[in-house]
């Protein structure tokens, strides 16, 4: 089974989050593990929680506001977990 994500891994893996309250990250990392499953994604599922986390932080307010927001609400991180879920989805699973 795939390692879930940690703060301490997702801070490593986007330090540009460094300065963004610990309870952000942790929610944002609580909502990725909901909404990405090991048992679908695979070996992918570190990879797409990441992302999908990284995501949320950029766009909270409490968050930092990374740059790479879009006037949309898109992100470049939020681009990346859609790559990879169209990669990794290959239809209904029964879980």
């Amino acid at each position: 089974m795939p390692t879930l994500l940690t703060s301490a891994t997702f801070l490593s893996r986007f330090p540009e989050f460094a300065n963004a309250p610990g309870t952000v990250v942790a929610a944002a990392i609580d909502e990725a593990h909901r909404v990405v499953f090991a048992a679908v994604w695979g070996e992918r599922s570190y990879e797409g929680a990441g992302y999908y986390a990284a995501h949320v932080v950029a766009s909270s307010p409490l968050g930092e506001r990374a740059k790479l927001v879009r006037k949309d609400g898109s992100t470049l991180y939020l681009d990346a977990y859609l790559r990879l879920r169209r990669l990794t989805y290959r239809g209904p699973v029964a879980l």
